[in-house]
């Protein structure tokens, strides 16, 4: 089972994402901050990290260059109501989609990225990603939230 992990400061919006992506088939990992959400790319490894850009600890795209600086395969959809400043580059975000009650739009990009995801491990490890719900080695580990 893929698991995505949500990061968005309003808690209807969590509930939200979570409960769409279940029904989805995914296991979902929520987190309302960016710290939050660093400690669960750490310690559960997500396959997929969807992101609302202005978290309450920490800019999304601050959060976005920690995440690629630590996990480059790991696939992160911006997920917010703000489209980014256009004097900042979201160029490492591998998605943007605007926020709405109507969830299509992020699971079709979810369905999208996932896949990507998928080949670079399977080319890089030339072996199936474990599934296990536990903690994986791989891309995610080595944050240590510094």
């Amino acid at each position: 089972m893929e698991r995505i992990l949500v990061a968005d400061g309003d808690p209807h919006i969590l509930l939200l994402c979570r409960d769409e992506l279940r029904e989805e088939g995914y296991e979902v990992l929520v987190a309302s901050n960016a710290q939050e959400a660093l400690s669960l790319l750490d310690t559960a490894c997500p396959d997929l990290v969807v992101l609302e850009i202005m978290l309450p600890d920490m800019s999304g795209i601050e959060t976005l260059k920690i995440i690629k600086g630590t996990c480059r395969q790991t696939p992160v959809i911006f997920h917010s109501t703000y489209g980014p400043p256009e004097t900042v580059p979201v160029s490492q975000a591998d998605g943007v989609i605007l926020k709405s009650h109507n969830l299509d739009r992020l699971k079709n990009a979810v369905r999208r990225f996932l896949p990507l995801y998928r080949g670079a491990q399977n080319s890089r490890h030339h072996q199936p990603r474990s599934h296990k719900h536990s903690p994986r080695s791989g891309a995610c580990h080595g944050y240590n939230g510094n």
